[in-house]
């Protein structure tokens, strides 16, 4: 008899510690799975805010491009070509300079190509020089140089600004001027004039000095025509620049903020991140893996990569596979990383107060030097006499 009743009383306690088993296993369950749904929201929406564009970092390709324009409207501008009268103006699309060779076409740092009909440069006579008006639309993005340039001694090209610490041989006082003229006159009213000669072949075209002027017999005083033509030729090469840029981010200083055990946090572009590795590690290494960051390999991009969440990318060459003489189409090659450890935004829930350091996004800038043809203008004389 009190046999069977410890029999019935051990069955009845395996069925309690069963319950009590199962019961701890799916308050377990409740309690896990919200925290795991919160995590997985957590990591998307990181991707989502965690991103640095070009867009925020200043746009600085404007004036290099600008400059650019007006080194191609000075190219443009020669002695036959400019305006004579006061006031009078002649203005060179880019879509021009663009078709004449003296310019490729412009993008903005951001890649918008800069309007071909829009972008000018535009040169006004005034008293004794000319004023230089340079104007350039990209996208949303416009701006200008106004500048005075005259024909002086030293130019490299037809115009260009006065240089005080040069001389320049053009500028004669009007005494010297007037002594000039007065010989001239003296010269042709002393001339006497000759029976009508044959001409003879003209002779072969030998190079010159593009200050060498043409001249043509109006009658039979003058003996000796010269004919003269200016011709654009590749002259040597040179180191012509491209520029690159890569985003990053650089030490802004230290902040105090809430934080929990066991997380190492960052603040980047005034947002604060956590993390159970080392996120800060990315501005440290070079084409290689490590415990927090993947190397991926080399991606291709004619725009600057953003940084999203778990990727970053640094610059590391130009492509010049797709050049040609010159590189229209610019492309460049960017190594790219992938972040294996959990990161999160951060929140104040944590009672614990620790200075935190604080990164500001920043845009490097890369110059690429490449050896490309010259092209210049070429003077050719030849003469004949009579």
């Amino acid at each position: 008899m009190y046999e069977g009743f410890d029999t019935n009383n051990l069955m009845i306690r395996r069925t309690l510690l069963k319950l009590f088993i199962i019961v701890c296993i799916v308050l377990l369950l409740i309690f896990l799975v919200p925290k795991f749904r919160s995590f997985n929201k957590t990591n998307k929406k990181v991707k989502e805010d965690l991103e640095i564009t070009i867009k925020d970092v200043k746009d600085n390709n404007m004036k290099e491009n600008l400059e650019k324009l007006q080194n191609a409207g000075l190219l443009y501008f020669k002695e036959n070509n400019v305006p004579n009268e006061k006031e009078e103006e002649k203005t060179i699309l880019l879509k021009e300079l663009v078709n004449n060779k003296l310019i490729t076409n412009l993008k903005s740092s951001d890649n918008k190509k800069c309007s071909l009909t829009k972008s000018y440069v535009k040169l006004t006579k005034t008293n004794d020089e000319y004023e230089l008006k340079t104007y350039l639309k990209c996208g949303n993005n416009a701006d200008y140089l106004l500048t005075h340039v005259k024909n002086h001694s030293y130019c490299k090209n037809y115009l260009c600004e006065k240089d005080s610490k040069k001389k320049d041989k053009n500028e004669t006082s009007k005494k010297d001027n007037k002594i000039i003229n007065e010989n001239k006159e003296t010269k042709l009213s002393e001339a006497v004039l000759e029976t009508k000669k044959t001409w003879t072949n003209w002779s072969n075209w030998t190079k010159t000095s593009c200050d060498t002027k043409s001249i043509t017999c109006s009658d039979n005083s003058c003996n000796k025509e010269i004919e003269t033509k200016k011709v654009v030729e590749k002259t040597g090469t040179y180191n012509n620049k491209y520029y690159a840029y890569e985003l990053s981010f650089r030490n802004d200083g230290v902040k105090t903020v809430n934080t929990c055990n066991g997380f190492n946090y960052f603040i980047l572009n005034n947002k604060l991140y956590k993390t159970t590795g080392n996120y800060i590690e990315i501005l440290n290494i070079n084409k290689e893996s490590t415990s927090n960051w993947k190397y991926v390999g080399e991606v291709k991009s004619e725009v600057t990569p953003a940084i999203r969440g778990n990727e970053f990318y640094k610059f590391s060459h130009m492509d010049e596979s797709v050049c040609n003489e010159t590189c229209d189409k610019k492309v460049f090659v960017y190594d790219k990383y992938e972040y294996i450890k959990d990161l999160s935004l951060g929140t104040n829930a944590c009672t614990d107060i620790n200075n935190i350091v604080s990164y500001a996004p920043i845009k490097k800038e890369h110059v690429i030097l490449r050896n490309e043809p010259l092209y210049e203008d070429v003077c050719y004389v030849r003469e004949r006499t009579r």
